[in-house]
């Protein structure tokens, strides 16, 4: 150890002003939430993370994090140690997302689409509502007139009846509409779905407001990275189960093996392919051959906040669940009103159809009268678009829903294999304790890493070449470990691209 070390001044990261390509240069949302979560662990707001943090605090694979950390760094003037062990250390000063957006063109529109896309979304629903209204509206006024028209036109010239348009009592889609149309105002709040208008209810009866496992997937990775954390580094596939997506239930002892040669813990390889986790074979306190998972590129943290509950070494049976994914958000009056204002609509283009049909076999504008012609042109050339409207209003629901409830089916049938799973860790069999022994036997185990084992601080700039901040003589030896730990990583990276 080197005691001068400790002492030597970080260099940020140097962002150079002709380094023109960092205005594209971004880092990912959940890698940006990772650090501002560990800066908002400690009192001072500044984040000092390893690579192995970010990934299970993000949920992301360990070379996303090393590659999302280097651009943050060299974006936001962020500093690089490496530790004595030669860990490499990434330090942020508070307000990295605000540097980031001033130093990122790219990062800028990103946080102005976050702030816009929700008020974009909204100005879409109501407007696709709006449309409903719309089509009445131009529907029933066309009927209307041109019906009266038609009717006008054909007593003045009875003799050609047969040719003309006959309205008489057949029925009239506009008592559909005002059946159909909803008591309360177009203003009125809903209980449920956040205050939703009628205008949005119309949008989510026809596509629903989104799918509530949209975050699952990192929920999920976040899960799996905090239980690796919490086991050491090195857990089995019992333990993972909860959390993944198993196709079968465990063995009667609760083992994925149950004890027999044919292993199958296939369900295990993308924890394995994200975290890079290694299999290892051991033998339990019986004898028994079993396979445990190490993961050592998690082992090292300097992030002193905990990961959170995810169960104890006696009870880990936290599982991942899926919500089922309702059909609309919208109060049921509300849905009632835009499916009865839906089929209105449907009947009335259906029937406006039928009537321009009927003008055009009596002569077109030619067996109308006054200004009513106009409007026929009109309506003749809506009538596809309004149809088009008006059978996705009232098909697209019916097919989503048979969609969602298939797709319900699948997340109920996930969660009960993964209630089956922790059911059985829970359970703590005799075979599976002896697993559970033998991979906490093997576990690398987490490494804290204290400021005080900083060993160098080191600055990057041009194109990837590192630059050495000035250090005491003494310091020579680390730092040159330090550069050759930066061009391995890279070398590897190069190789990984081949």
């Amino acid at each position: 150890a080197h005691p001068g070390l400790s002492a030597a001044r970080m260099a940020p990261l140097v962002r150079r002003a002709s380094d023109s390509d960092d205005d594209e240069l971004d880092v990912s949302e959940p890698v940006l939430r990772a650090v501002e979560k560990a800066a908002n662990a400690v009192g001072s707001g500044v984040a000092r993370v390893t690579e192995a943090d970010v990934a299970v605090l993000a949920g992301v694979g360990v070379d996303d994090a090393r590659r999302d950390l280097l651009a943050l760094a060299r974006l936001t003037g962020g500093e690089l140690e490496v530790s004595g062990s030669g860990e490499l250390l990434y330090s942020f000063k508070p307000g990295v997302r605000t540097e980031l957006s001033r130093a990122s063109s790219r990062a800028a529109r990103r946080e102005r689409w976050a702030i816009w896309q929700p008020r974009f979304a909204r100005v879409a629903r109501l407007g696709f509502g709006a449309a409903l209204i719309a089509s009445l509206a131009i529907v029933f006024t066309a009927i209307t007139v041109l019906s009266a028209s038609s009717s006008s036109n054909s007593s003045d010239d009875r003799k050609s009846r047969s040719s003309n348009v006959y309205v008489g009592n057949f029925f009239n889609p506009l008592d559909l509409w005002y059946y159909s149309r909803p008591r309360y105002g177009y203003d009125r709040q809903s209980d449920r779905g956040g205050g939703m208008n009628f205008l949005e209810a119309c949008f989510s009866f026809v596509f629903g407001d989104g799918d509530p496992n949209d975050l699952i997937e990192d929920q999920r990775w976040q899960l799996v990275g905090a239980l690796i954390r919490q086991q050491g580094g090195a857990v089995t596939a019992e333990q993972l189960a909860p959390f993944l997506e198993p196709a079968r239930l465990p063995a009667d002892d609760g083992t994925a093996d149950g004890g027999g040669m044919n292993v199958d813990e296939s369900f295990v390889l993308p924890a394995l392919t994200r975290f890079s986790g290694v299999p290892t074979v051991v033998e339990d306190d019986a004898g028994q051959t079993r396979i445990v998972y190490t993961f050592p590129e998690l082992a090292a943290t300097a992030v002193d906040a905990p990961y959170g509950r995810y169960g104890s070494d006696r009870d880990s049976a936290m599982v991942l669940s899926e919500e089922a994914v309702p059909f609309s958000a919208a109060a049921p009056e509300q849905l009632i009103g835009a499916g009865l204002l839906g089929a209105a609509n449907l009947a009335g283009v259906l029937y406006l159809g039928r009537l321009l049909n009927v003008i055009q076999k009596a002569g077109g504008a030619a067996a109308l009268a006054g200004s009513s012609v106009g409007l026929y042109g009109v309506a003749t050339g809506l009538l596809p678009l309004l149809g088009a409207y008006a059978v996705l209003f009232v098909a697209a629901p019916v097919l989503r829903n048979f969609s969602r409830n298939k797709a319900n089916a699948s997340r109920e049938e996930r969660n009960t294999l993964r209630r089956a799973w922790a059911s059985a860790l829970t359970s703590r069999s005799p075979p599976l304790v002896r697993k559970l022994r033998a991979a906490a036997a093997v576990a690398p185990k987490v490494r804290r890493i204290a400021s005080a084992a900083a060993a160098a601080a080191g600055v990057v700039g041009g194109r990837g070449t590192a630059e050495v901040a000035r250090a005491p003589v003494e310091a020579d030896d680390a730092l040159e470990s330090f550069d050759e730990r930066l061009a391995r990583r890279e070398r590897q990276r190069t190789r990984d691209v081949k």
